[in-house]
């Protein structure tokens, strides 16, 4: 990284520190998730600051996407089924989004694609051995949270009419060099390292536009990690037009890397197809507003608890 790139950085993370428009609850479950002492019961409480985010968490730990048999009706479960990283990467990337409070289109839109790399990336993984879901889940929904921060500091419109402009990776990843200073990539990798989150999960955000880099990661679980959120995200464009099914599959068996032939184009298929529908299941029809309470779908369930003696001690899972 380049001095003047650097320092691009810098100005542009003390520009998003001086919004001060990071919510509190997801400063806090970002501290409890970090603590190893921390209990569930912490992650509860530091859940129920923010009650958009609680309805979200519910809506993911009872949608296909973890295919429970049963519904889960409190976070208290919630927490269990998701496990500390994944509500970890959701408070992050709501938290992001809403910098600026803008409603611009382009938010939603960037919303609901990182929420998709993120489903693909968690089906994507249960063909890689020694990959935690939950963490290739948080690494797709993080991948693109250097484009939002620099949303909320530069401004919605400049960067749509930039991408708009330069529609290829290459060609906007250059513009935002040029323009910015640095490329969105590697501004959401600095920003994820200074909130202290694991360096696999950085350097996936730092490479998920270069292919030939990540091959050389030597690390092998992180160089897995990256090649997921890289695959994740070319099916997800394929979902979004930008690349056509032919174009997807070329990109696929020219990639040097080893996943996308472990997850196999059947997998990639079914992924591309089944995205849509359990995208909208999880994103619904709105970005959910730190400003609106969730609404009451139906009466007031009573559950049930076991009462157990002192303090109930909790294991952090992916």
């Amino acid at each position: 990284m380049s001095p003047s790139e650097e320092q691009a950085i810098q100005r542009i993370l003390k520009q998003v520190d001086a919004l001060g428009l990071f919510p509190q609850a997801a400063m806090k479950i970002h501290q409890v998730a970090s603590d190893p002492e921390s209990s569930q019961r912490d992650m509860e409480r530091a859940i129920s600051l923010e009650p958009a985010l609680s309805a979200q968490i519910l809506r993911l730990a009872n949608s296909p996407f973890y295919g429970l048999r049963r519904n889960v009706s409190n976070l208290r479960q919630a927490i269990f089924v998701l496990g500390f990283r994944a509500i970890q990467g959701l408070a992050m990337s709501l938290a992001v989004m809403h910098m600026g409070k803008s409603a611009h289109p382009a938010r939603r839109q960037a919303w609901r694609h990182a929420l998709a790399v993120g489903i693909a990336a968690r089906r994507f993984s249960s063909r890689v051995d020694g990959i935690v879901p939950g963490d290739a889940f948080v690494s797709g929904l993080l991948h693109d949270i250097g484009e939002t921060l620099l949303m909320a500091v530069e401004g919605d419109e400049d960067l749509v009419i930039l991408h708009t402009d330069h529609p290829h990776a290459d060609a906007w990843l250059a513009a935002e060099r040029e323009r910015f200073g640095c490329d969105h990539a590697v501004l959401g990798a600095a920003c994820l390292e200074s909130w202290g989150l694991p360096e696999g999960l950085c350097e996936a955000v730092r490479l998920h536009h270069d292919a030939a880099a990540i091959a050389e990661i030597e690390h092998p679980t992180a160089r897995r990690l990256a090649e997921i959120v890289w695959l994740a995200d070319q099916v997800d464009r394929a979902r979004l037009g930008e690349i056509d099914l032919d174009g997807l599959h070329a990109r696929i068996e020219g990639a040097p890397l080893y996943v996308p032939q472990a997850v196999g184009w059947p997998l990639v298929r079914d992924t591309l197809d089944a995205l849509p529908d359990e995208l909208e299941r999880l994103a619904g029809a709105d970005l959910p507003s730190p400003d609106r309470k969730p609404k009451r779908t139906g009466p007031r369930r009573r559950v049930s608890r076991r009462r157990t003696g002192g303090r109930v001690g909790w294991r952090k899972t992916g």
